[in-house]
């Protein structure tokens, strides 16, 4: 290979790279998830076409192989492929691997950023490259800030972000993840900092670490915080320990104290009223010692689900399954949408959980790695490599309380390169990489370019190009289907055409768009029976594929459910369906609402009835158990029980259901109890939520005749006749 070839292969890597570190300001908002799936979509394209040139040089030259005996590069290539051991192992294998739009780091995601950091450390040796790549992910930093900030000001071409005022969250979509990625990035300033030698680059580094520090504390993250408290307590105590100057360590030693004093007063000051007024960074830092009881339980089962498959473990990305099968009944308390964790909120539980205690010890293998390196180079004299040191340490504190994600994982494995970089004496990198094993250097060029050009295109197309393609498809879906069902189908139709880790997601938004349009009306009946088969079929697939996982067995139950009046049959689907539901879940208590009224259907009333009742038993101060097992008993006649658990629920501060339906009857229930006031103040909820409900109406008129107050049956009567002439004139005929 020639030398221009050579730099023109290495220009293209600096380039990708750069290109990489750009990413996180990156949004394609054609994509079901285009905070995190548009990201590492493209992040993966990337990296493959860097991949190919690369490879090329590895060929070419023994320079750019990677250097197998450092410590860092051994322990991540051992975790990594630990990673794909318990995958292989795991309890769903295709999850692990793909993992899902929404997450985007599974397997094939994590080997990438391991190839990334591959090339990184192995094609650039020279200060210059690095520093050049550094402050580029900072100005990047900078615009992501100001991204966030737009979202607060409200600037219009910016996607909108509700939560803006309260916490930013940028080009995450995430406040959690704006916050990690801030907070490396005040690391990074740091490292530069004492890199850069004239005063105006100084100053301007410093100026970027504190816009980082600014919003990293406007993002409300406690985790990173924490990572950041518990970086600066290391530095602290290093140089009180590492310093000559005694008047250095009392003031370090001062500074310290001020630090821990300070956020003992306020978690102690937390509960008085001036604190509420205190800006919104500081009443989070308040919080931080109180329990976080969703967390902590999660923690728990992460641990529970250890002690299952302590040796390799559930395998990646599979927390929901041993999540769902240790479900505690009081996640409902918190409402339903907070009753699905895909993870327990702590990366090093998860990581002990996902791949068992090999995966955790080969996870903290890699960071002991990074102390020794550390220790070995400079035993922290050296300030900027220091700094270094401290991010990597910040990043492991804080995932002690998240996860992590990709938009922080790009620049963390930067930031583990720029660590190697940093720690590597040159010479004996080059000496350690011409004793590594040959490859055949009479190996065919032509023969390795024609693998590549096969492999790397088709890399491209399957873990890339079609997946986002997909997941355009969906979105087109859903967006059509909200004018034109018959028009929305197509879409989905095409998305769902062929095999695909995004069809999952899909398919739920599929089941999904079918509520909203038969809600909504308007459709015509053989319009809406061949969408609901599609859905059914479709919903089927997800059971199939996924067996463990409890979200689609509820949903396909839903689905059956609602159409039972399609298809009888389609109540049976959904018996089976949701009874298997509840044995990847025995304590979920919608799984136990959703065949409760399977079972009311199939008019086996009892079965339902006990159903409702062990939801109940699970934990009986959540209210809306009471509500559904009122309704049950209010549906099969039973309304004395029946108003009794409605009441205990409002009692217990539970509003009343948005659902017309249940909500007349429970206005039936009390008109037959002869309390036709309460009746009319439903009714009057009902026609507020939906002013064409038609049996609202008559109910309503039912209960003014009852009331011997024909004025009103006749007003009430009277706005019938304006919604609904043709069931007026049925009326007056009765």
């Amino acid at each position: 290979m020639s030398k221009s070839f050579e730099k023109f292969c290495l220009a293209v890597i600096l380039a990708g790279s750069a290109l990489i570190l750009f990413l996180p300001l990156f949004v394609y908002q054609r994509t079901l998830y285009p905070y995190i799936f548009s990201k590492i979509i493209v992040f993966r394209i990337i990296v493959e076409i860097l991949l190919f040139f690369w490879l090329l040089l590895v060929w070419s030259n023994k320079k750019y192989r990677s250097n197998w005996k450092n410590p860092l590069v051994l322990s991540l290539t051992i975790f990594i492929g630990l990673m794909v051991l318990t995958g292989l192992t795991g309890v769903d294998p295709q999850r692990s691997f793909w993992s899902t739009q929404e997450r985007m780091t599974g397997v094939i995601t994590w080997l990438h950023f391991w190839a990334w950091f591959l090339i990184l450390t192995s094609c650039f040796k020279e200060k210059k490259n690095w520093l050049r790549l550094v402050k580029f992910s900072l100005l990047v930093s900078v615009l992501v800030g100001f991204y966030a900030l737009g979202q607060r000001w409200g600037w219009s071409f910016l996607p909108q972000d509700k939560m803006a005022y309260t916490v930013l969250s940028g080009s995450f979509g995430n406040n959690i993840f704006l916050a990690v990625y801030s907070m490396i990035h005040l690391f990074l300033a740091g490292f530069l900092f004492f890199k850069e030698e004239r005063k105006l680059n100084k100053t301007i580094v410093l100026a970027i670490l504190i816009f980082n520090l600014y919003i990293m504390s406007q993002s409300g993250s406690r985790g990173a915080m924490v990572g950041l408290g518990a970086a600066i307590l290391i530095f602290l105590i290093l140089k009180i320990f590492s310093l000559r100057s005694l008047k250095t360590k009392i003031v370090s030693a001062l500074i310290l104290f001020i630090l821990i004093a300070g956020f003992v007063f306020i978690n102690f000051q937390r509960e008085i009223p001036w604190m509420s007024k205190a800006p919104y960074f500081i009443q989070r830092l308040s919080s931080i010692t109180r329990g976080d009881w969703s967390r902590t339980t999660a923690w728990g089962m992460a641990l529970q689900g250890f002690k299952e498959r302590p040796l390799l473990g559930w395998g990646w990305e599979n927390f929901n399954i041993p999540f769902n099968l240790h479900f505690h009944p009081h996640y409902l308390s918190y409402g339903p949408a907070n009753t699905w964790f895909d993870r327990s909120h702590n990366e090093i539980l998860d990581i002990l959980c996902l791949t068992g205690i090999l995966g955790l010890a080969a996870y903290l293998a890699l960071f002991f790695s990074i102390f020794y390196l550390f220790k070995k180079s400079s035993g922290g004299k050296k300030n900027s490599l220091l700094f270094l040191f401290l991010l990597l340490i910040a990043y492991f504190v804080q995932n002690l309380f998240v996860f992590d994600t990709p938009g922080p994982l790009i620049v963390f494995f930067f930031s583990l390169g720029l660590f190697y970089r940093e720690t590597s004496d040159e010479s004996d990198t080059n000496k350690v990489q011409i004793k590594q094993v040959k490859i055949d250097s009479k190996f065919p060029l032509p023969v390795l370019l024609i693998l590549l050009f096969i492999f790397i295109p088709w890399g491209l197309y399957e873990f890339n190009f079609k997946p986002l393609e997909k997941s355009k498809e969906g979105i087109m879906g859903i967006v059509a289907s909200l004018s034109n069902l018959d028009s929305g189908l197509k879409w989905y139709k095409e998305s769902l055409r062929e095999p695909c880790f995004t069809n999952p997601e899909v398919r739920l938004q599929l089941v999904k768009t079918i509520f909203v349009v038969e809600d909504r009306g308007g459709e015509d009946e053989e319009t809406i029976k061949k969408a609901v088969e599609f859905a059914i079929e479709e919903s089927k697939k997800n059971v199939s594929e996924h067996p463990l996982d409890v979200r689609y067995w509820l949903f396909l139950g839903q689905v059956c459910n609602a159409n039972a009046d399609l298809n009888p049959q389609y109540l049976v689907e959904a018996e089976k369906a949701l009874e298997q539901g509840i044995k990847t879940s025995p304590k979920r208590q919608d799984v136990y609402f959703e065949l409760g009224k399977t079972k009311m259907m199939l008019e086996k009333d009892q079965e339902a009835i006990e159903l409702y009742q062990k939801a109940l038993s699970f934990d009986t101060t959540i209210p809306v158990s009471r509500w559904n097992l009122g309704l049950a008993y209010l549906i099969i006649g039973q309304n004395e029980n029946g108003l009794r658990e409605i009441e205990k629920a409002q009692e217990m501060g539970f509003s009343l259901s948005a659902e017309p339906k249940m909500l007349l009857i429970l206005a039936q229930a009390y008109k037959e109890v002869n309390n036709c006031q309460r009746a009319i103040e439903i009714i009057n909820y009902i026609l507020e939520l939906k002013k064409d409900f038609v049996p609202a109406y008559k109910e309503k008129i039912a209960c003014y005749i009852n009331l011997k107050e024909p004025e009103k049956a006749g007003e009430v009567f009277g706005e019938l006749q304006k919604i609904a002439p043709e069931e007026a004139k049925k009326m007056l005929k009765q």
